[in-house]
């Protein structure tokens, strides 16, 4: 069978077996991703896509859309769609090779650091709670999912998490780290710090300049200084990595950034 649909009718089986009892379920499709594989009806349906690759992934993603629907369907007839959180998101942007995403107006594709590589969506389904109807515009992380299903689940949230809970007061802006093999690189509020293993360090105003497209580290030299030792501190607090590391890595780094 195709695998997203029996992956969508595992979870309506999973949901059918709480019971009206409260469950946890994480559900991750494999589409859309490589391999590109759809159904031929799918793809019929997007006929007028000339180009094959872009035409497979509007039916692949299609057919991720109609496995949502049977599983808020299914938490609809047994009476779980108004008291179940719901989350939808990703887990990095897409990637040109192999699938053929484009991710404009952001820069960059899966693999990178820029905004093309680490902004997803994240939609948020709470119909009947305090957040409901919101839509917040500061960064949040994936980090922040599980202080949330805590809180809401009325448990305690263990001091040592990353995360915080969403739709509270942001109070001052934190910064976000993410360090893949060479290259790091750091947000804070609307500034975007990148580091590369090949060329001096970059600095974005995401707030002017979600592309990525004007370097202001010249501009900025005291805020690329500051920003600069506060995400080699928190390097300073991470294991070296035991994968993606050595010659080969590195060299791929640059390839996509070229």
């Amino acid at each position: 069978e195709y695998l997203t649909d029996d992956l969508a009718r595992e979870a309506v089986a999973q949901i059918e077996a709480s019971n009206g009892q409260p469950f946890f379920l994480y559900l991750a499709f494999n589409a859309p991703h490589t391999p590109m594989e759809a159904l031929p009806a799918d793809e019929a349906r997007f006929a007028p896509i000339l180009d094959p690759q872009r035409r497979r992934l509007a039916a692949m993603t299609w057919a991720m859309d109609r496995a949502v629907g049977r599983v808020l369907d299914a938490l609809e007839r047994h009476g779980g769609i108004d008291n179940t959180l719901v989350i939808f998101t990703n887990d990095n942007g897409g990637d040109r090779i192999g699938l053929d995403a484009r991710n404009a107006p952001l820069r960059g594709t899966k693999g990178t650091l820029l905004e093309g590589g680490i902004r997803v969506p994240l939609v948020v389904r709470w119909p009947r709670g305090q957040m409901a109807g919101q839509r917040r515009s500061e960064p949040v992380s994936l980090m922040d999912i599980v202080p949330t299903a805590l809180v809401l689940a009325g448990a305690n949230v263990p001091d040592n998490l990353d995360g915080r809970t969403l739709g509270q007061p942001a109070g001052n802006a934190r910064p976000l780290f993410w360090r893949y093999d060479s290259m790091a690189a750091m947000r804070q509020g609307a500034w975007k710090l990148l580091r590369f293993p090949d060329r001096p360090a970059e600095l974005y105003d995401l707030s002017q300049d979600s592309g990525e497209t004007r370097d202001l580290a010249e501009m900025q030299p005291v805020r690329l200084r500051a920003m600069m030792r506060e995400l080699f501190a928190w390097e300073g607090t991470l294991s070296h990595p035991r994968w993606h590391t050595g010659t080969y890595w590195s060299q791929e780094d640059v390839r996509r950034y070229t």
